[in-house]
């Protein structure tokens, strides 16, 4: 169910930050973040679980970027 709430952000903008953002770790976040997209879709199509945790180690280096955004 997590995967499905992923896209929320985009039209509620519920990740809208009252103040201001560290950019660099925005650009990361970006980034890493498509990266990981772009190695989900690749798990999908291969299906092995090598890909999979790449996907998910990639994937949680963009979450940690996330939260530095802030500081």
């Amino acid at each position: 169910m997590g995967a499905f709430f992923d896209w929320l952000p985009l039209p509620t903008g519920w990740m809208k930050a009252d103040r201001e953002l560290n950019k660099t770790s925005l650009k990361l976040h970006v980034a890493v973040t498509l990266l990981a997209y772009v190695m989900f879709v690749g798990w999908l199509v291969t299906g092995t679980a090598t890909v999979g945790f790449a996907f998910l180690e990639v994937w949680w280096v963009a979450v940690i970027f996330g939260v530095l955004m802030g500081y």
